[in-house]
């Protein structure tokens, strides 16, 4: 007999968790935060935020180590244009976390900003650069602000200490290089570009703009070979994010790129494929003509720019006056130069120049109609402005200069253009005039190094040092990070929080910078799936920062610890706690969000992020039967506190079912509980002794709809509560459970309550009402 009900306690307390595992409150309330967007009660309206926003003040309030709950505040605070609450709230998380350096620079830049004059400025810098163990990202940065200062007072001496200091401390601090350069007197220009573009390279080698960039100058600076190197590397990064869909104009980049060194078979084949792809790709055809041209195909030269005054006007016809300057910018300079009708060009270079100004490329196409009209100094007022940076407006001027007959000016034009520019159809220009002027200097051949610029950095040996592993990285970024999402345990019984670790580390030879606009994203988003009696996502919706250093050396990683039973899986875990859940969860870092044509969203990596192999875990059922039940009901009496919260909870998760099961909202084979005595256990934690337990009964309450004798304990208890916590906790229950019919209600604790928090938390609700309709909790 004795043998027989040590096996019988046994089987009872073996259906229930072993040991209560619940969240501290501070993280318990980050996490109803969390939860709170995510819920069928959330929109987009301020009201929402205010209350989200409330939630992590409550739990820096309870616990204000909590560093967590002061970053949301800030981000809050930011989204409803609150700079000086986000100030102090960044302030307080910086304060906890100093090695959070994005973090840390938004505040150092908010905390900067706020102050009134330079000197005052200047002085916050010298001060904070004497507290200890600052980041070197932290130095560097403040650092680059006094020589700044120093700049801005004309002392170069100073700044160049200064600047040179920022760098010293952080190679990544490209504006301090740039600075640097500026003081040391490397002239402006596309050498002095190459470098800064290499450097931003380097640690961003997914950089599409900067790529383009690079590409584009070295084709300025007469170094095609070079510049289709990176054109190459632009079509790697473009058949990672688009495989089936090779890019016309990337194919047309690189067709430039040959045909300006002299190959052009090649380039011909770049350009059929363009058209292959897109027959009315207009850089495409241009080129093919200019090609056909130089091979004495005069026939498919005109074929190909008759093409693109068909593709132009079609494009016009079809607009109805609704095309952008640029565009039309485009098509004025195509009806000046290479299809002259200067009557078509002059309207739609002027009707750019309305919407657009400052267009380059307008007020060059206007430039070379009123050339072409005789309207010499007109078109040279024009041309003028844009002369010193755009090639072909300089070729223009020379023009024009020389129809005007001012050949001594036009000639000195024309020789400027070849010391900048030696490539190209710019080459092709300037070959054909210095012919027809019988100009006395030969076009020099592509140059790596202007010879205005005789001190500019070797363009050349910097693109030779450039590490090209680093191109890899966006492309295969997964042979060098590893992403890893885990848990401690397989399963996991109902009410228990679901941590996980992500754990990224470096496994490449070399550092891999993390940050916006670095290598990689530190952002990472989360799909839970739950298969039991349904199956149940969560979407792409559970974000987890990896707040942490700007850049992980080889074999350095970074570990963060988080949550992620929130959203509809949390509500769907409460509802179904006598169900067996397979659980999986998809991790994919540095996100983006691609909706198909049926409207579906799917979350994958951006260039330079990585996906984590699916994480696998099992939410198991609670066992339940009248003797299980009854020792929960003891537990919840426990003198342990986190026995009382866990039970609690596990009762009101019973409630939950019971009542689904029966409207039939869900169906599955459940064990029957009594209900009166189970939420007769659940109320009696209103008169708990501890605030926590009656916290954690206000938020429980909403799992499940309250009856008359619900509703009073409610009403006259938890709402009258002495905790300020379980005060806002209860009018949100009432709020969900009752909508509108709790206005009275929710204005009186709005007026007259004595916590400044629980009136906040009225207000918000009063506004929630006011903006949307509330829906009923949902824990299916």
């Amino acid at each position: 007999m004795r043998q027989r009900l040590i096996l019988l306690i046994a089987l009872i307390t073996s259906s229930l968790p072993a040991q209560a595992q619940t969240l501290d409150p501070g993280k318990w309330l980050v996490d109803l935060g969390r939860d709170y967007p995510l819920s069928p009660q959330a929109s987009l309206s301020n009201a929402d935020a205010k209350i989200t926003l409330l939630f992590m003040q409550a739990a820096t309030r309870i616990d204000p180590k909590l560093a967590e709950g002061y970053l949301w505040q800030y981000d809050i605070h930011s989204a409803l244009d609150r700079p000086e609450e986000a100030r102090m709230s960044l302030a307080e998380y910086v304060r906890l976390v100093p090695d959070h350096v994005a973090a840390h620079l938004d505040w150092l830049a908010l905390a900067i900003d706020s102050l009134q004059t330079a000197e005052e400025r200047d002085d916050f810098c010298r001060k904070y650069l004497e507290h200890k163990n600052l980041p070197r990202e932290i130095t560097s940065d403040l650092h680059l602000r006094l020589a700044d200062y120093h700049h801005n007072r004309g002392d170069r001496a100073e700044a160049k200490k200064e600047a040179a200091t920022a760098l010293r401390d952080d190679n990544l601090n490209f504006i301090a290089r740039d600075l640097l350069d500026e003081l040391n007197g490397v002239p402006a220009g596309l050498p002095r570009q190459v470098v800064q573009l290499l450097s931003t390279l380097a640690v961003s080698p997914g950089n599409i703009a900067a790529a383009w960039q690079m590409a584009d100058t070295l084709l300025l600076l007469g170094m095609p070979l070079e510049a289709d190197r990176w054109y190459e590397h632009l079509a790697g990064l473009h058949a990672k994010q688009s495989p089936n869909q090779p890019s016309p104009i990337l194919m047309t980049a690189r067709a430039r790129a040959m045909a300006d060194a002299g190959k052009l078979d090649r380039a011909v084949e770049y350009l059929k494929k363009a058209l292959s792809i897109d027959p009315n790709t207009i850089a495409a055809h241009i080129l093919f003509s200019r090609i056909a041209s130089k091979q004495d195909d005069h026939t498919t030269a005109r074929k190909h720019i008759k093409k693109v005054g068909e593709i132009y006007k079609l494009m016009l016809a079809r607009s109805e006056g609704d095309l952008s300057a640029d565009v039309l910018a485009e098509m004025a300079w195509f009806f000046a130069h290479y299809d002259p009708q200067p009557a078509q060009a002059e309207q739609l270079a002027r009707t750019a120049l309305t919407d657009w100004p400052e267009s380059i490329v307008a007020r060059r196409a206007l430039g070379a109609v009123l050339r072409q009209l005789q309207k010499y100094d007109e078109a040279q007022s024009i041309l003028a402005e844009s002369a010193g940076t755009d090639p072909f407006s300089a070729l223009e001027l020379a023009q024009t200069l020389y129809a005007a007959g001012l050949k001594d000016q036009a000639v000195d034009r024309l020789r400027s253009v070849i010391k900048h520019f030696a490539h190209g159809e710019h080459k092709e220009v300037v070959e054909r005039l210095t012919s027809e002027w019988q100009v006395k200097t030969a076009v020099t051949q592509p140059i790596t190094q202007p010879t205005t610029q005789p001190t500019g950095p070797d363009i050349k040996a910097r693109l030779d040092a450039f590490n090209r592993a680093v191109l890899d990285y966006p492309i295969n970024p997964e042979k060098y990070l590893s992403l890893n999402v885990d848990m401690s345990a397989k399963e996991l019984p109902p009410g228990q929080p679901w941590w996980c670790t992500i754990r990224l580390k470096n496994i490449g030879p070399f550092a891999i910078t993390i940050g916006p606009g670095m290598m990689v994203s530190p952002d990472l988003l989360c799909t839970v799936t739950a298969r039991g009696d349904l199956t149940r996502s969560s979407g792409p919706t559970i974000y987890i920062g990896l707040n942490g250093p700007t850049q992980l050396r080889p074999t350095e990683s970074i570990a963060v610890k988080q949550t992620i039973d929130i959203g509809r899986i949390r509500a769907s875990m409460i509802g179904t706690p006598q169900v067996n859940h397979d659980i999986t969860v998809d991790a994919v870092l540095s996100p983006i969000t691609i909706v198909s044509n049926d409207g579906k969203e799917t979350c994958v990596p951006d260039i330079g992020g990585i996906k984590a192999e699916t994480l696998r875990f099992r939410r198991k059922a609670l066992t339940t039967n009248a003797k299980v039940l009854s020792a929960l009901i003891d537990r919840s009496r426990s003198n342990e506190l986190t026995e009382r919260i866990a039970a609690t909870e596990l009762l009101a998760m019973l409630l939950a079912e019971h009542q689904h099961l029966a409207t039939r909202r869900l169906q599955y084979n459940a064990q029957p509980i009594d209900n009166k005595i189970t939420q007769n256990a659940v109320l009696a934690r209103a008169g708990d002794d501890d605030w926590q337990v009656r916290a954690r009964l206000a938020e429980c309450m909403r799992w499940f709809a309250l009856d008359k004798k619900a509703t009073n304990v409610v009403t006259t208890k938890l709402l009258a509560d002495k905790h300020w916590l379980v005060r806002g906790l209860t009018l949100r229950t009432l709020t969900d459970q009752y909508g509108q019919k709790v206005n009275k209600v929710l204005e009186r604790y709005a007026e007259a309550d004595p916590d400044e928090w629980v009136k906040k938390m009225a207000h918000a609700l009063l506004d929630r009402i006011k903006t949307t309709t509330t829906k009923p909790t949902n824990t299916k």
